[in-house]
């Protein structure tokens, strides 16, 4: 597993992250462009999350992951070089389609080495997902601060430097073992995109999952708090300690999944840290100068990299094992058009008023949170009564 956590961290070095609205403003983009480019990568990830997850159980995970990764170092290479919104629209659709290649085959590649050696237990699977998630905030810690500093000197600094970490991470990738496969008489009935669509459509986890745009809203938080900093007149130094310290308390909470989960369980942990988000964001609304939405923002991000692990244990318990990449490509697609089409209203409403977008946010994941409880607690009863008739 050393070489998916080096992997993991490469592939997050994202330098720009704490400044990449001011370096996309500075190439002419207003708030509603940047936050459309976010579309423009859901639906990279779309048109390519069935394909990829198929082509994973069909010919390995390991070079559908080698192909994230290649898709990732070209958009980042096109990042750095771009100037207008189709450009950088072009590097956010090779970005979504890296995205889609990564997560589902990066699972199988989990499951399949924790499969091998009988750890699929809920605290053993919650660890490792936890570690991976890790590694992708601690990369994120280490890239803000440098970032951050980087961009005193040039805005365009950061996205090159992303470059060539996004390069070396494919690198890194290519030195992965290939995992052995599994032979299957049924692999292409299991492998099919109708036989996936349909075990999807028949769970209600999983089909929260794909009709929640959980990721989209999360991720806003970032953007709407460097328009918000930037009115306050933070230098950009300390947008990156704040995304530092921010992703450095996220990636401790991450690393106890495992634990929180086995103590509490997934489905608690998970809409709790659903409804903290929420409760976040409509705090990042108050007034009280950037010391408000600087807590807002270490909030969202604990929260969100709590849930992600965990979502990740949950999303996994309700899939068949043999089509693994597939269900989670399914789940990703319906997903990817869900947040394509929430991305330019949260720009919209961010650049008529940051707190109104951080006050829709909210309420929307307040919302979500109170659903997951209903649904999860009805599936649970659903699967108690089902082991009482057995």
């Amino acid at each position: 597993m050393l070489l998916i956590y080096l992997c993991t961290f490469m592939g997050a070095l994202v330098f720009y992250q704490p400044v990449g609205v001011l370096y996309l403003g500075s190439r002419g983009l207003n708030i509603t462009q940047v936050l459309s480019l976010e579309s423009v990568l859901l639906v990279g990830m779309l048109l390519s999350e069935v394909p990829s997850g198929y082509l994973s159980d069909i010919i390995g995970c390991k070079w559908i992951m080698v192909l994230g990764f290649l898709c990732a170092a070209v958009s980042q290479l096109i990042y750095a070089v771009a100037s207008g919104f189709a450009q950088f629209a072009v590097s956010s659709a090779f970005f979504g389609v890296s995205i889609a290649c990564l997560s589902g085959a990066r699972d199988v590649y989990i499951m399949g080495h924790l499969e091998r050696l009988g750890l699929t237990d809920v605290k053993h699977v919650g660890d490792v997902y936890g570690r991976v998630t890790a590694m992708s905030l601690v990369a994120g810690v280490v890239s803000s601060l440098a970032g951050a500093q980087m961009a005193t000197i040039s805005l365009a600094l950061p996205a090159v430097v992303t470059a060539i970490a996004s390069v070396l991470a494919l690198f890194t990738a290519l030195l992965l073992p290939k995992p052995p496969r599994t032979e299957n008489s049924e692999l292409h009935l299991a492998s099919s995109w109708l036989a996936a669509l349909r075990d999807v459509l028949r769970s209600p986890m999983l089909m929260f999952f794909a009709v929640t745009p959980t990721y989209a809203l999360f991720a806003s938080i970032n953007s709407v708090a460097q328009v918000k900093l930037t009115r306050y007149h933070t230098g950009v130094g300390w947008f990156g300690i704040v995304f530092a310290v921010s992703t450095l308390l996220a990636a401790g909470a991450s690393s106890l999944t495992g634990r929180l989960g086995q103590r509490w369980g997934t489905g608690k942990v998970h809409g709790v840290a659903i409804l903290g988000a929420g409760v976040a964001y409509l705090f990042g609304a108050l007034p009280g100068g950037p010391t408000v939405i600087i807590a807002a923002v270490v909030l969202v991000a604990v929260c969100m990299n709590i849930r992600l692990p965990v979502s990740y244990v949950i999303m996994n318990a309700h899939v068949v094992p043999a089509m693994r990449a597939t269900m989670l490509s399914m789940v990703g697609l319906i997903s990817g058009i869900v947040g394509s089409l929430i991305n330019p209203a949260i720009g919209y409403a961010a650049d008529k008023s940051p707190n109104l977008s951080l006050v829709l946010v909210g309420s929307a994941l307040l919302f979500i949170g109170t659903v997951w409880f209903f649904v999860s607690g009805r599936s649970a009863r659903r699967a108690n009564g089902e082991g009482s008739e057995g």
